[in-house]
Order: C-alpha cells, then sequence, then structure tokens
C-alpha cells in the first residue's frame, strides 16, 4: 500500500474537517482553489483579504466571536510575514469580519495558527513550538499520522 503524503491539501482538507467536527465554522479552505467573489460569505471573508492586500490563509473558521485564521506549511519562516501582516491588521480584519458575520455578536478575537505540513512526531511538537512566539501564533497544528490533525496550544 502507498504511503500518504501529508502535503499541504491533505493537511488543509482534514483540518477543515477536523474543525468542523469540532463546531467551528469553515468559512474557507484551499483558498487557492476558490473563487475570490461572490456575494456568499466565502467571497465576502474573502475580500476581507484581498481589500487590504493582505495574504489569503489556508483557513478561515468561525466560532463563538473568535476568528481563526490558518497558514499551512512545511516550515514557520514560510508563514511568518503572513501571520504577522494578519496581527499586525488585526482589528481591521476583526471589524470587517463582525459586518459580514454577526453585526450583533462582535467577533473580537483573531487567532492565528501555523500548521506543519508532514508527520510530526508529538514529542518533538514541543521543542518546535519553543521557535513560535505566542503573540504571533496561537495555535500549532501537527499530523501525527495521515489524517489526524493535533491542534497544540502555544503557551510559550
Amino acid at each position: 500500500m502507498a504511503k500518504i503524503r501529508v502535503d499541504q491539501s491533505h493537511c488543509n482538507h482534514h483540518l477543515a474537517k477536523h474543525l468542523s467536527n469540532s463546531g467551528w465554522t469553515v468559512i474557507f479552505k484551499d483558498a487557492g482553489r476558490v473563487s475570490r467573489g461572490g456575494s456568499g460569505l466565502q467571497g465576502a471573508m474573502l475580500r476581507v483579504f484581498v481589500e487590504d492586500s493582505l495574504p489569503i490563509p489556508d483557513i478561515v473558521a468561525y466560532l463563538d466571536g473568535k476568528l481563526l485564521a490558518i497558514e499551512i506549511d512545511s516550515t514557520y519562516s514560510k508563514v511568518f510575514k503572513s501571520l504577522k501582516r494578519y496581527r499586525e491588521n488585526q482589528l481591521k480584519i476583526l471589524s470587517k469580519t463582525s459586518d459580514i458575520i454577526s453585526p450583533e455578536t462582535p467577533v473580537n478575537t483573531l487567532l492565528l495558527s501555523y500548521c506543519k505540513m508532514g508527520e510530526t512526531n508529538p514529542n518533538g511538537a514541543e521543542k518546535l513550538m519553543t521557535n513560535l512566539p505566542k503573540e504571533m501564533v496561537n495555535y500549532f497544528i501537527i499530523f501525527d499520522s495521515p489524517r489526524s490533525p493535533m491542534i497544540l496550544e502555544n503557551t510559550q
């Protein structure tokens, strides 16, 4: 049997499925494959990022006043600039998102996450997380095996 590659598409699909099963509303996933327009929630959320020339996260999800933006890549250095731009534009992103998702219940928290592509031993995850600044990365996500994301809170 062929070994399953835990590449970006694999991470995107299975992480979005995990989030949805955990109660999150996945607004979009795999942004490179979705339309940038439209009048629905997905199109409106994409425009929040596009109109301000921000990078588009790989996954965006919403739950109880929290917006979760996830970048998926092989190393943190490849997503650092995107996460930094989201954090710098946090108030603008939250304000626009509140207008789109729930004007009566503000979206007041932006959670940023880095998902590492490939299989990662959970025992080594703690060491990797020491390099992730807490103010930049709220959650570190790994796959210890195919189809099995582990979401770790960054307590560094």
